[in-house]
């Protein structure tokens, strides 16, 4: 067997030891962790991370305090393309959330990330992939308790970014660029931060208020491959970023749906920011 498909199996406690044996899986669509080996009956997450090397597609669920050193591990497997790391999801903020995402290294050929119900209130550790020159899409889901997006700005290869339920974020700014301190004042040269993004979705980020970088000048530029830019369900937010809109290869595609602000200050001929997006070839507001 090399794909084993086992959605919607939450109500394992933990994955048998009888699948031991299927070391030539590639694909399996939920690894439930577990912490001890329930009579002999588990097969250990440390045990699958050394022993099936041929694994391209994998979902560890149920991330929990105990994990952080087969989470480590992941950087050995260099097969993994396709990783999904699913958290607990507890309604309160949970630093142990954080601690198992700073002991994460990933596999050095990851092309997709997924991360749900992560429960930390930052995610700054993953600056760290900048190295990762294969990794394409990163979807983030139901991370709400998360203050800030997470510090993307400066991974290579980027090309998709969809974020839902960052229920906590207010504002979005430099910290979402990864700029570090200084950085931009001491620079010589022009940076580009997420220079082959083509599609950027934020959807249900009921906080959100301002989307700003702050950068007038020509010592950055932000996502100049930028092709379409979605807004679902963000209520408070008040503009999107002038950055974005007045780029040299300016977008092609722009939908604002449910954004009781946005579709007021951008609608058609009456909006006070029209003129900032009637550019745009393809648009629905």
């Amino acid at each position: 067997m090399r794909h084993l498909m086992n959605y919607s199996t939450n109500s394992l406690s933990y994955m048998p030891k009888g699948m031991e044996r299927l070391t030539h899986l590639r694909t399996l669509t939920e690894f439930h962790f577990h912490d001890g080996d329930y009579g002999g009956k588990a097969c250990s997450l440390e045990y699958f991370l050394n022993n099936f090397r041929h694994i391209e597609s994998l979902w560890i669920k149920g991330l929990a305090k105990g994990i952080e050193e087969n989470i480590a591990q992941l950087k050995n497997n260099k097969n993994i393309r396709d990783l999904g790391l699913g958290f607990s999801g507890s309604d309160s903020m949970n630093k142990d959330d954080e601690a198992i995402l700073e002991a994460f290294q990933p596999p050095p050929n990851l092309q997709e990330l997924t991360i749900e119900y992560y429960g930390g209130p930052t995610m700054s550790s993953l600056r760290r992939m900048t190295s990762l020159t294969n990794l394409r899409s990163i979807p983030l889901l139901y991370c709400r308790k998360c203050l800030h997006l997470p510090p993307l700005g400066k991974l290579p290869s980027l090309e998709t970014l969809y974020i839902k339920r960052m229920n906590s974020v207010r504002e979005v700014g430099n910290e979402f660029l990864g700029v570090e301190s200084g950085e931009a004042s001491s620079s010589s040269s022009s940076i580009i931060y997420f220079p082959n993004l083509k599609t950027l979705e934020l959807v249900f980020m009921p906080e959100w208020e301002v989307w700003d970088f702050g950068n007038e000048d020509d010592t950055c530029t932000i996502m100049p491959s930028l092709h379409s830019l979605k807004i679902y369900g963000c209520n408070k937010l008040k503009g999107l970023s002038k950055q974005i809109l007045h780029q040299k290869a300016p977008l092609q595609n722009l939908v604002i749906f449910n954004c009781d602000i946005l579709e007021e200050v951008y609608s058609k001929g009456k909006g006070d920011k029209w003129q900032d997006i009637s550019h745009i070839p393809k648009k629905n507001v």
